[in-house]
């Protein structure tokens, strides 16, 4: 009788054991089928990192000649978003004429990203664009050829893709609006000049380019340009003239970001105020004994 109890003790370690194995055995099943799977598997992705070409054909301004300039490509350049293409090797003969529809794509990323991840690629030798776009359009591209691309893995393109500018601007840029404006009169003596552009002005606006005159005579002065607000301002050296019509110039010469110039100079005019009445003995006309000094 002292020996029964152990039996059974012996006999439930027994089971748990045999349930141990199964579970076991079902979890490595599992783990080979997920592993069949991903060999199986007919795609794979590509890594990349974006650098940009100041070389570029039509391109004007390099980057250290813009205006504000922050030293990130996508801010200076203002390119908003990239987006990547895969073609097989034979599609692509012309990178500014591709016809060809593509097997795979990415994006859009931020540009401020300088990288991207393009997933579910079908395997074997491809090539990547990679294209960046301004208000929607495409203006900068960038080509990686013959990347082989393995069943589940990610490959990463060694070297940076080159960004070449491509676009074209149908928008030249205008100044929109100026202060003082067109004809105002009664214009303080201690005035800022200022006009605002529809876009940003790549070309370094000073006095060459943005003058003030009155009676043929060139007003000094200096100039701040804020890349934000798109706007250039004349700081006279000292104060206007009373009563002067003052003529106003801004270079055609002026170049956009895309090359394309402002075409005609903008010019306009304005006028200062009266001097104020100088002091003296002024009478009181109801009383002309009494006078007092204004």
């Amino acid at each position: 009788m002292g020996s029964k109890p152990r039996f059974i003790v012996s006999l439930n370690q027994f089971i748990l054991f045999l349930l141990l194995i199964i579970n076991i055995s079902l979890l490595g099943c599992g783990n080979s089928d997920s592993r069949d799977s991903k060999s199986t598997s007919s795609t794979g992705e590509i890594a990349f990192s974006l650098a940009w070409s100041e070389s570029s054909h039509n391109f004007p301004q390099s980057h250290s000649g813009i205006q504000g300039a922050t030293g990130n490509a996508c801010d200076d350049y203002l390119i908003e978003t990239v987006s990547a293409y895969i073609y097989d090797v034979t599609a692509v003969e012309d990178i500014d004429n591709i016809t060809a529809n593509p097997k795979a794509t990415g994006g859009p990323w931020l540009c401020n990203d300088h990288s991207g991840t393009i997933q579910k690629v079908p395997i074997g030798q491809c090539i990547v664009v990679v294209e960046g776009r301004i208000n929607g359009n495409i203006h900068w591209r960038g080509i990686s050829s013959n990347i082989n691309v393995l069943a589940g893995t990610t490959t990463h393109i060694p070297d940076p893709v080159i960004m070449i500018y491509c676009g074209t601007n149908l928008s030249p840029p205008q100044a929109t609006t100026t202060y003082p404006s067109e004809i105002t009169t009664d214009v303080s003596v201690s005035t800022e000049v200022r006009v605002t552009f529809s876009e940003p002005i790549d070309t370094v606006i000073d006095t060459s380019n943005f003058t003030i005159m009155a009676n043929n005579n060139n007003i000094s002065g200096s100039i701040i340009y804020n890349s934000e607000t798109l706007t250039a301002i004349f700081i006279p050296s000292d104060n206007l003239s009373y009563s002067t019509v003052y003529t106003v110039t801004i270079a055609g010469s002026l170049v956009d970001r895309e090359g394309d110039t402002l075409g005609q100079d903008k010019v306009w005019q304005f006028t200062t105020g009266s001097p104020p009445p100088l002091p003296g003995l002024v009478w009181d006309e109801g009383n002309w004994d009494e006078a007092s000094w204004q």
